[in-house]
């Protein structure tokens, strides 16, 4: 799906629930020569995974909502 238009590297919304499928995401993308650069989130078997399979991808997370502003009474 992304070696046809020319792709060749992918970043991943990763949730917990997609844990089941990474494994079998990050052999496609070896045998595509798609390079698995970035992920957001954060799980123990997806590390696990990556260093398995010898991959660094970035780690983003987002930043948490800015708090609301406080008004002080004068």
């Amino acid at each position: 799906m992304l070696k046809e238009p020319g792709l060749t590297r992918s970043a991943c919304d990763w949730r917990k629930e997609h844990v089941a499928t990474l494994k079998e995401e990050i052999l496609a993308y070896k045998k595509h020569d798609i390079e698995f650069f970035a992920f957001w989130g954060e799980h123990p078997t997806a590390l696990q995974l990556f260093r398995k399979h010898k991959i660094t991808p970035r780690n983003g997370r987002g930043l948490p909502p800015p708090k609301a502003r406080v008004r002080r009474k004068k």
